[in-house]
């Protein structure tokens, strides 16, 4: 009964990002502030470089503190996905992260590949649609957290070319 109602939950959020996602190529899409625009926590309008969201459990990660723990330290608690087009992903990605499509993330057979001893840290252009994962995701018990501002934050910080990706239906490519 419980698995039925976080898979009906699930379906609702797959539905809402692809809404979203249907929207955003038609019009201009205005995200909600998080209130974390140049590293000031909304809530306590202090310096942060992080903060938790106390609905979820999501946290919300700034370009410099992902930088400096996952690339500079390559702390091993981290895992990178990121939602954005292929072309765009294998062009420029940040050092470690793999690629799915959006669309399939909240697939069985896709979810099932990913750690839930690490810290999974969504990435896509703006943050918009990690967000939306990362709520449903930490739903099936995934520590996830978001890279605030997507990759349009990341402009400072080195990439990677790189082939990894997962396409849907077909694992890794």
């Amino acid at each position: 009964m419980q698995l039925g109602k976080k898979l009906t939950a699930l379906l609702l959020v797959v539905c809402i990002c692809l809404l979203v996602a249907a929207c955003a190529q038609s019009a201009v899409v205005e995200a909600p502030a998080l209130g974390l625009e140049e590293g000031v926590n909304a809530e306590e309008g202090t310096p942060a470089t992080s903060r938790q969201d106390r609905s979820n459990g999501v946290e919300y990660l700034q370009a410099e503190e992902v930088f400096q723990r996952v690339v500079m330290e390559g702390a091993p608690e981290y895992f990178l996905v990121d939602f954005r087009d292929t072309e765009d992903f294998l062009a420029a990605s940040i050092q470690g992260a793999i690629r799915i499509p959006a669309e399939v993330s909240t697939e069985e057979g896709i979810i099932q590949r990913f750690p839930k001893d690490k810290k999974i840290i969504l990435i896509d252009y703006d943050g918009s649609v990690s967000r939306e994962i990362a709520d449903a995701w930490a739903a099936l018990g995934y520590d996830t957290a978001v890279l605030v501002n997507g990759m349009e934050s990341w402009n400072e910080y080195p990439t990677v070319k790189t082939e990894l990706s997962i396409t849907a239906g077909s694992g890794c490519s």
